[in-house]
């Protein structure tokens, strides 16, 4: 076996979402795709940064010709990871496989069978600790957080804690000259983690059930470092006001050093938005864009799937932000206890309260609650990763068939991009440009039929009548 040293050459690599899950397929679209293509890795970044502060320097050479690639996924992509893995252990069998991100850390054994020889689980960050074993059994050993294989066994260490704010304040992505051409959005973030243990999310499980924020002095300096990085700035962190104070300090901050004159964008609940000081600190620092997890306006679906906001939040956050003139997109999940006329009328309250929306058949993500619930229930319908992607009914809902739930979310999306109604919101719109913009995409450029009338879509529409 060569040995691993910091010299190694190292590959990190991140598949695309492609039709089907097959590798170097077709692509695969959702509504964020012409968003995405230009949006930067979440994970890549940060574990380059984290391996040349540790004093690896050959990294991100070609994977084939590479001593150790490291295989970062998510379930969508999980498929066409494992064919990527096997096919390098093909051509060089002495190569090392270093899998991680969310979907591995649950089904790490996938990985570990398919080429893998280390799976990182939960945060990514410790990976530079992976590669200072040399692949040593005996040292593997004593990595937490990680499970490898060791001959025909598969070893799964101690737990690892998850990084304290100190140490997540400590880690800066690394943007070298080529990614930052490629890419027209900046993004950060300040804090993971969230409390709210929804039945469908794989955020608390992964990162932990309480905000750990970075330091003001950390948001400012990443900030500095990508501020030659495109007009839109996105606060990825998925919920930017889970710490109220924090996001009123990094404002002040952010306003302060002059950072606000990006179009920024973040994700928050919907319950964070009535505190009005969250809604100030958001103006303060340039949001001019949220993603709001609004999920349903059926209260009885909101309940079983333990979401923590009500209607009223839900209501209360869309009026909030129409005050506000804040530009407003809504993630809307659709089955579970939903019927004709519940769907109708979210449907209405999308069109008259938002500005874009997402419309998703609620998913069973591997490893969450409501994907064991489903799995005792017997309701599983389809195990294609590939199609975990937000757009596909795989889960059978209780007062529709599946394909009549599939045919009304599809139309759902395009009733809410009609010409019509993209006229209407543009009138009213608190970003014209972006409204103007949006609408050419889904009415013009196939922004909402790529996604509906995909290879992969039709196939699924076929399948879901031989199981309604």
């Amino acid at each position: 076996m060569k040995k691993i040293t910091k010299q190694s050459s190292i590959a990190l690599v991140e598949p695309p979402p492609t039709q089907h899950g097959v590798l170097d397929g077709k692509p695969s679209y959702d509504e964020y795709s012409r968003v995405t293509k230009r949006l930067p890795s979440r994970a890549l970044p940060t574990l380059e940064g984290v391996l040349l502060d540790n004093g690896y320097e050959n990294i991100n050479s070609t994977p084939y010709s590479s001593d150790v690639v490291c295989i970062s996924a998510i379930t969508r992509t999980a498929k066409q990871s494992l064919e990527y893995a096997t096919k390098l252990k093909l051509n060089n069998p002495e190569v090392k496989i270093v899998f991680g991100g969310a979907h591995f850390t649950v089904r790490y054994e996938e990985a570990l069978e398919n080429g893998g020889d280390v799976v990182v689980l939960k945060e990514g960050e410790h990976l530079s600790k992976v590669l200072n074993t040399g692949f040593d059994y005996e040292k593997l050993s004593q990595v937490k957080g990680i499970a490898y294989r060791q001959e025909n066994r598969i070893i799964l260490t101690e737990p690892r804690p998850l990084l304290t704010p100190e140490q997540l304040s400590s880690i800066h992505p690394y943007y070298d000259k080529a990614l930052r051409k490629s890419t027209n959005i900046a993004v950060i973030e300040t804090m993971r983690g969230c409390p709210y243990h929804c039945e469908q999310c794989q955020v608390t499980d992964l990162f932990g059930g309480s905000f750990r924020a970075k330091s003001i002095e950390w948001d400012i300096k990443e900030l500095r470092r990508i501020n030659d990085i495109g007009p839109t700035i996105f606060y990825i962190s998925d919920n930017i006001a889970g710490n109220p104070k924090h996001l009123n300090d990094l404002s002040l901050a952010i306003e302060e050093e002059g950072l606000n004159k990006k179009f920024g964008v973040c994700q928050i609940s919907a319950k964070s938005l009535r505190n009005p000081k969250v809604v100030e600190s958001l103006k303060r620092m340039g949001i001019r864009m949220v993603c709001v997890g609004y999920e349903s306006m059926n209260p009885e679906f909101l309940t079983d799937i333990r979401k923590p906001c009500s209607v009223e939040d839900n209501n209360e956050a869309a009026r909030i932000l129409k005050e506000a003139k804040i530009w407003n997109h809504g993630m809307i999940m659709t089955g579970g206890k939903d019927t004709k006329q519940s769907l109708e009328y979210e449907l209405q309250w999308t069109i008259k309260n938002l500005d874009s929306a997402q419309f998703f058949p609620i998913g069973n993500i591997p490893g969450t609650k409501f994907d064991k619930r489903m799995r005792e229930e017997g309701r599983i319908l389809c195990e294609d990763y590939s199609k975990i992607d937000g757009h596909h009914v795989l889960v059978r809902p209780e007062n529709l068939s599946p394909y009549e739930l599939q045919i009304i979310t599809n139309d759902m999306y395009y009733k809410f991009y009609s010409f019509s109604n993209n006229l209407k919101r543009i009138i009213k719109s608190p970003s014209k440009g972006f409204a103007i913009a949006l609408g050419i995409y889904t009415n013009f450029a196939g922004g909402v039929s790529k996604v509906l009338n995909s290879p992969q879509m039709r196939d699924h529409l076929e399948f879901l009548k031989s199981v309604s």
